[in-house]
């Protein structure tokens, strides 16, 4: 277990390093981790996600809308229902054409939109009361404005019925 934390660290300095030297280097860094991360945590997640078909369950047309905040290339995709339509925003555009390649990996989810921004900007780019989930996953700790961001993820919620 002391050589996972060991390895994040490495990868958390080497992503600052990225980050400062080119973003596109980072988008292809990410897929290679999201791999890794998700063989690690998939099980975890796999149950964690299991909310979403029982959101899809109670939705009278089975269609979910998910906005996915630092979505990548994608690699939450595996994890949600069949017949999801995703709302993508990344703040690193590079991951656009990344996340559109991926998509084919998955036939039975629809990438709607991508919107390159951070979620606390989030007001021009999704309509309130729109999705009827949000995921973020590896992505707040990154975010400048936590408060802001959670409020805008309220105000994109569709309310509860």
């Amino acid at each position: 277990m002391d050589y996972f934390y060991t390895f994040i660290a490495l990868v958390v300095a080497f992503m600052i390093i990225t980050i400062i030297r080119q973003k596109i280097t980072l988008a292809h860094f990410f897929v290679y981790f999201a791999k890794l991360y998700n063989e690690r945590m998939g099980a975890r997640k796999k149950l964690l996600f299991d909310g979403l078909n029982q959101l899809k369950k109670k939705r009278d047309d089975g269609k979910l809308h998910i906005l996915d905040v630092g979505c990548g290339n994608g690699a939450n995709f595996q994890f949600f229902p069949a017949g999801s339509e995703v709302i993508c925003i990344d703040p690193n555009r590079y991951f656009e054409a990344i996340l559109r390649n991926n998509v084919s990996q998955f036939p039975d989810i629809r990438a709607s939109e991508f919107h390159f921004g951070r979620v606390e900007d989030m007001t021009d780019l999704v309509k309130t009361e729109s999705v009827d989930a949000v995921v973020c996953t590896i992505v707040l700790c990154s975010v400048k404005d936590v408060v802001r961001g959670l409020q805008e993820i309220l105000r994109v919620l569709k309310p509860v019925s």
